[in-house]
Formats: C-alpha cells, sequence, structure tokens
C-alpha cells in the first residue's frame, strides 16, 4: 500500500511541478500578465486563447491542489517540498518575465516639484516615495504629495529596517525553540507536533522581514547612488530630448522623395 502511495506522490508531483513550469513558461515567453499589451491583443483578437486558458486553469487547479490538498497524503517534509517548489517556480518566472519585458512607465522619470521635497539627501529618518524616488511629504492620506500616490508607495526606511529586524526575530524564534526542546529529550510526537507549528509559523512570518529588508535594501542602493551623484548630475536622469521635426515651408511637411 505504501508503494502505491509514493508512486501516487510522484506522478501528483510530477503534474503539478510540469503543469506549473509550463504555464510560467508561456506566461514569461509572450508576457501574458494581467494588463499588458499582449495580454489585451490575446483577448481582443482570441488566437490562441484556449490552449493557454486550459494550461493556466490546470496550472491554477494544481498549485490549489498543492497547497490545500496534498498535505493529505504527502509527508509533512514531502508537502512543505511540493508548496515551496511550486511558489518558487511562480516567483522565478514572474521575474524572468519582469526581466524580459521591462514596464515602460517604469523608465518614466516623474516630475519633481521643489515644494514637495523634506530632503535632498538620503536620510533615513524621513520618508521616501518609491514611485518619485525622492525623500517627499506625505499627504493627509499618508501617501505622496508629489505624485500623488497612495501610503504603500511611502517609507521611512529606519522603521522599514527595525521591522525587518524585528519580523525577522519573530520568524526564527520558534524553530530555536524547538531546537532547544530537543535537547531536552522530549517525545518525538511531541518534537513532530512542535516542529510542524514552528515551520508552518515560519513561511508564514517570514514574508514580512523579506517585504521590509527588501525596501530598506531598495533605499540604501538609491541613497548610495545619490551621494556619489546629488539630485541632477545623475548621468541615467538626463533624458535624451527628440530632434526637431523636419518643417517644410510650402505645405509643412517634407515629401518621401525630399526626405
Amino acid at each position: 500500500m505504501s508503494i502505491s502511495i509514493a508512486l501516487l506522490n510522484i506522478i501528483i508531483t510530477v503534474l503539478i511541478l510540469g503543469s506549473v513550469t509550463l504555464a510560467m513558461f508561456i506566461i514569461a515567453k509572450f508576457n501574458l500578465a494581467k494588463g499588458t499589451e499582449e495580454a489585451k491583443k490575446l483577448l481582443e483578437t482570441k488566437e490562441n486563447l484556449a490552449p493557454f486558458k486550459a494550461i493556466c486553469c490546470l496550472a491554477m487547479g494544481g498549485a490549489a491542489y498543492a497547497l490545500f490538498v496534498a498535505h493529505l497524503h504527502f509527508s509533512p517534509e514531502g508537502w512543505i517540498g511540493l508548496v515551496l517548489a511550486v511558489l518558487g517556480i511562480m516567483f522565478f518566472g514572474d521575474r524572468i518575465r519582469r526581466k524580459r519585458f521591462p514596464d515602460p512607465k517604469a523608465k518614466k522619470k516623474i516630475k519633481i516639484r521643489e515644494v514637495y521635497i523634506v530632503s535632498w539627501s538620503p536620510d533615513e529618518t524621513k520618508p521616501w516615495c518609491w514611485h518619485c524616488r525622492e525623500h517627499t511629504r506625505p499627504n493627509g492620506k499618508n501617501g505622496c504629495c508629489n505624485c500623488g500616490g497612495d501610503y504603500f508607495r511611502m517609507n521611512v526606511p529606519i522603521g522599514d529596517r527595525k521591522a525587518g529586524y524585528g519580523c525577522s526575530g519573530c520568524a526564527v524564534g520558534p524553530l530555536v525553540i524547538v531546537l532547544c526542546i530537543s535537547l531536552f529529550g522530549v517525545s518525538r510526537d511531541l518534537l513532530i507536533g512542535f516542529g510542524l507549528l514552528s515551520g508552518l509559523w515560519f513561511l508564514i512570518v517570514v514574508g514580512f522581514p523579506i517585504v521590509f529588508l527588501y525596501r530598506y535594501r531598495t533605499w540604501m542602493k538609491w541613497a548610495r547612488r545619490r551621494r556619489q551623484y546629488p539630485y541632477g548630475t545623475d548621468p541615467e536622469d538626463v533624458e535624451e530630448e527628440d530632434p526637431p521635426p523636419v518643417v517644410d515651408k510650402r505645405d509643412g511637411f517634407l515629401s518621401d522623395e525630399e526626405l
């Protein structure tokens, strides 16, 4: 009986990881994320829409099965490994798509109004806007006064750093407690129970320090470059101006032969 269950688990693992990998490959290959021009064109023309939709539905069903059903017949270690594998494929697939198809709006420089600037120099105690890439003043809704973004775009770097370290301790703390309990020779079942609860707690909480420390790291990267290039002197901020159009004095435009 154990052999049949093991074989079933192997088949299910291959089907789930294969469907998720295929779906993420298609999304990364053709930039079929929500809101992209390629996705809108696919929905309008409906060319090859059926197979893409079928593959994505199969992948979503497999991911849902891995998250909510697979633990019933997988071992705890196998289930956690399967869930991490699915999440890892989705994460790296999305990163590859963003690398191949960068957002054109991200390259557009936001116009900075001096009246809304708190400090031109990096200061981790002052609010910083992700969109404007400057220390701007928050509005009444804790958003950015310069770009009008919501409060999710505003952060105080020192607060992110402290929150990231604190959440890291909360995530790792239960695992350390389980390690200490194991030294006292408690029963195996009790140790496994504590270990599973600690692992589940770690998976729930670990996302918070990742977000906070990533936000702080992003600010640190900006701060190092701002110290190297003060505002207005960074070569990456200099936008190339389009050449003036060629105008014909006769009718306003040159003919194709004259051009």
